[in-house]
């Protein structure tokens, strides 16, 4: 075990930032400031680089929740909310940049990665992302034990997007299996919906269906 009191002062993530800049340290070293123990039999760092090995890489982390945490040996519950606050930090930030200006250059992709942050139950759950000339305003969430849900939800979904004067929406829901390719349900009450969004001046710029590692989208397939 490298332990950090052997280490030469000025190696040392916290005493190395502060010399040369925080810019200047690994991911690895980064993740141990955050962390900032380590526990018997193993340095902050080594368990630094174990929880970006378990991660497969830093961008990972962020998809981290808090029984994947626990799992890891060595995490205490204080060191395990340290890395969730910083996790939500980060997803505040990305929420917060894709906020303007979103429908100008319009990107599935974008969008289904956005959405890994949502969707954590075994359950399906309808996201809308709502839009007020082209600038995000809000984001709606709808569950249900149905599996046509959407077209269940579509009275109160009108009522919340005319309460927030909505011009455009993008609609999100989930696949428990891995087959995100449009159902006959999906399909129909996509249409359906997107006829009552119409008559209320409201535009529906797509519909994704999610998995954990995929995606579809009705505005790609050319159905909207």
């Amino acid at each position: 075990m490298t332990r950090i009191k052997d280490i030469i002062l000025e190696d040392r993530p916290r005493e190395k930032a502060h010399k040369f800049g925080i810019e200047t340290l690994s991911n690895y070293e980064l993740i141990a400031l955050i962390i900032n123990s380590g526990i018997k039999g193993k340095s902050v760092l080594e368990l630094a680089t174990d929880l970006l090995k378990e991660a497969d890489g830093l961008e990972n982390i962020i998809k981290f929740t808090y029984d994947d945490l626990k799992g890891i040996k060595g995490l205490s519950n204080t060191k395990i909310y340290q890395i969730l606050a910083l996790s939500e930090i980060i997803k505040r930030r990305d929420v917060s940049k894709n906020n303007l200006l979103i429908l100008e250059k319009y990107d599935s992709k974008s969008i289904f990665e956005e959405s890994l942050h949502y969707f954590k139950n075994d359950s399906e759950e309808l996201y809308v992302l709502c839009f007020k000339n082209k600038k995000r305003i809000k984001t709606l969430k709808y569950s249900s034990n149905n599996v046509n849900f959407l077209l269940m939800s579509t009275s109160k979904l009108l009522n919340d997007l005319l309460s927030l004067n909505v011009t455009e929406i993008i609609l999100i829901h989930n696949h428990l299996c891995k087959d995100v390719n449009p159902s006959n349900d999906d399909i129909i009450s996509t249409y359906k919906v997107e006829k009552i969004l119409k008559s209320n001046n409201i535009l529906l710029v797509d519909h994704l269906i999610v998995s954990k590692s995929n995606y579809s989208s009705f505005k790609d397939l050319e159905l909207l």
